[in-house]
């Protein structure tokens, strides 16, 4: 499922959504997994840059 999930964020990130949300909880993840999920998106996506 992370491989499915990683996909999704890649190909969303040339679309330059305002925001993704990722939630605690869904499909039985772990507070810690998605802590893992959002420090890769910070640091491996530009989705939390801005665009100009």
């Amino acid at each position: 499922m992370a491989d499915t999930l990683w996909d999704s964020v890649k190909t969303l990130e040339p679309l330059h959504p305002r925001f993704v949300s990722v939630t605690y909880g869904a499909g039985g993840s772990t507070r810690e997994r998605t802590h893992q999920t959002v420090e890769r998106i910070l640091k491996e996506t530009s989705l939390t840059r801005p665009r100009i």
